[in-house]
């Protein structure tokens, strides 16, 4: 079995990642924090995630909303953002991790990608997981060693390996429900752009 075999969701047209995510974790930075750096132009106040689910869900296409979640899962918080993308901007991502450590993973609806990673305040690498040597930051990490981005025998699995790579880097492996599912995190709605 392929060691980012567990994160075969990651690939599924039906799962979180169907129609566009980002998903972070972060270390030593509560979830309040992670609200007030990523959503500093909040459309809604506070509020249980599945609220605020329900909130971006009824916003129009133009003006389309999406919730920023955060809760706790370990030792770090998880940053959810369904259809959503604050966690990648690299000031906020600096941000998140000034105390810490962050990583973030995205892609949207188009197949954009990228994985992010930031310690103490400074992004130190950054890729397309899905086009992995055009623009990226920073040398490969010991912990990208043996896993092959976008994927293994001309597959297209981006996701997989960046996920694992986050376990790498966390120690957390994130399953299907721990991004599909609010749970008790906290949430504030935006409209980005």
């Amino acid at each position: 079995m392929a060691a980012d075999a567990p994160y075969a969701w990651t690939e599924s047209d039906d799962g979180p990642f169907a129609l566009g995510a980002a998903v972070a974790l972060v270390k030593s930075c509560s979830p309040a924090r992670a609200l007030a750096v990523l959503g500093a132009r909040r459309a809604t106040q506070v509020a249980p995630a599945r609220i605020v689910r329900d909130w971006a869900d009824q916003q129009d296409y133009e003006h389309y909303g999406t919730a920023v979640e955060a809760g706790e899962i370990g030792d770090w918080t998880i940053v959810v953002e369904l259809n959503g993308y604050q966690a990648t901007v690299p000031e906020l991502l600096e941000d998140l991790s000034q105390d810490g450590e962050a990583v973030v993973i995205f892609r949207n609806v188009n197949a954009l990608s990228s994985f992010q990673y930031a310690k103490n305040g400074t992004i130190l690498r950054a890729f397309d997981p899905l086009l992995p040597h055009m623009s990226q930051i920073g040398e490969p990490l010991p912990e990208e060693q043996g896993i092959a981005f976008p994927g293994e025998n001309n597959e297209l699995h981006p996701m997989r390996g960046a996920f694992l790579l986050a376990e790498r880097l966390t120690g957390i492996r994130l399953t299907e429900s721990d991004v599909s599912e609010p749970g008790d995190r906290i949430a504030v709605g935006l409209h980005p752009g």
